[in-house]
This record gives C-alpha cells, sequence and structure tokens, in this order.
C-alpha cells in the first residue's frame, strides 16, 4: 500500500500533449514531437465516433518512496450548453450539418484519475579481487600473476531500474584472460553475442535489462598483470 499521497507537478516539458500519430508512444522533441495542448487554441475538434489520445505529462517532487500521487483529467465538450446539460437535451441548430446536438448520458463531460507510485532505488557496485596466482604458484602481485575480480552489484529500495548495464574498463598494466567472465556463477562468451556480457575495447560489459528491486548481481574475471 502507498505510504503516503503526494500532489504531482506540472510537467517541466509541458503538461498536456496531443497524440499526432506520426510515432506510438509519448514524444516531447524531435520531428515526430506530440502537440503541446494550448486551451483555446487546439482544442481537438473530432468527428462522430472518432477518439484522441491525450498525454498527461507530471514531474514528482521529493517524496517518501511508495508514496501515490494523482492526476485527474477532465474533458468537457465546447458545443454551447452541452457541458453539464442533462442526458437528452437538445442543441436547435448546434448538431452536423445544422441539425439538434443532443446530450448523451455523460452530460458532454467526463474525466478520469491517473496514478504514481514514487519508487527510490539504490545501486551499490563494488569491485574486489578474490584472488592472486602468480607464476610460481603462490599469491605474490608481480608480472604473470593471474588476479580474479569480482563486480557485486546491490539494488535496493522499491521499483525497477531499467536497461541497467555494467562496464568496467581494464587498467592498461592487465591483460583479460579470454573466456573467463561469468554472471552470477554462469560462463558468459567475450563476442557481443545473444548472452548478456562482452568484452571489446579493453573493457567488460554486461547488460542486464530491466532489473526489479531487490536484486544482487555478480560478475567475475581474470587479467593477467603485464
Amino acid at each position: 500500500m502507498p505510504a503516503g499521497n503526494y500532489t504531482p507537478l506540472d510537467g517541466t516539458v509541458g503538461s498536456i500533449y496531443l497524440e499526432n500519430n506520426l510515432q506510438t508512444g509519448f514524444q516531447a522533441s524531435g520531428p515526430n514531437a506530440d502537440t503541446a495542448y494550448v486551451a483555446g487554441v487546439n482544442d481537438p475538434d473530432l468527428a462522430p465516433d472518432a477518439g484522441q489520445t491525450i498525454y498527461v505529462i507530471s514531474d514528482t517532487p521529493t517524496v517518501a518512496d511508495n508514496s501515490q500521487g494523482e492526476v485527474l483529467l477532465t474533458a468537457a465538450s465546447l458545443t454551447a450548453g452541452a457541458a453539464g446539460a442533462l442526458p437528452g437535451t437538445g442543441l436547435a441548430g448546434l448538431g452536423q450539418g445544422g441539425s439538434f446536438a443532443v446530450v448523451g448520458g455523460n452530460n458532454a463531460q467526463s474525466s478520469n484519475t491517473g496514478s504514481y507510485i514514487a519508487s527510490g532505488l539504490t545501486l551499490v557496485v563494488v569491485k574486489t579481487v578474490l584472488g592472486t596466482v602468480d607464476p610460481n604458484g603462490g599469491t605474490v602481485v608481480m608480472p604473470g600473476a593471474v588476479m580474479t575480480y569480482q563486480i557485486t552489484a546491490t539494488l535496493t529500495g522499491t521499483g525497477t531500474a531499467a536497461n541497467l548495464v555494467l562496464t568496467d574498463p581494464l587498467p592498461t598494466e592487465t591483460t583479460y584472460v579470454p573466456a573467463s567472465i561469468t554472471v552470477n556463477g554462469t560462463s558468459r562468451t567475450d563476442a557481443a553475442d545473444a548472452d548478456n556480457a562482452q568484452f571489446l575495447a579493453n573493457t567488460i560489459s554486461v547488460s542486464l535489462g530491466d532489473v526489479a528491486s531487490p536484486a544482487v548481481v555478480t560478475v567475475t574475471f581474470r587479467a593477467t598483470i603485464n
């Protein structure tokens, strides 16, 4: 259940937009940007049985984790005398072709409420050396020694981290040991292929996609000291 309630703020890019059908979903900018709504300037003029997708954009102030905010969107007919009139009310000369306009069952107006849940996420990434094996079979950090590194990413809080990617550029003093990457204990290839890890441009990269909190991801690999 939500921990508290808050009032969403007007979006910094604008609060209400009209879908222009150039690209699926909301576009705030670019060549396919949806149309910012300005009351009295570009009110939708819809044919019978037509619809209009409307986006309400909000900003969230600093609130407690898991708080809920609600936004109310209200639409009303601009036909004179229609909004709020009793169902069945006839408006002479205001319908198609100068006929009667008849107010429907929703009093020529409607509203809908949307909700936000504020989620706070914290990601902590720690890199450690699990062990070192030198050319003589010992644990001395020296040229030729192979070091096993571990990266632990811990996600806490509520919500989901979208498109989470872990990257680790190797120091020039080390050389990566081929095919040594593991993710949560499972081996991965070095190539940019079907698995979610790769070694490219002297950098370890692991693409985790959308990760729901709480979660812990462990990545290991080996490198030789030059």
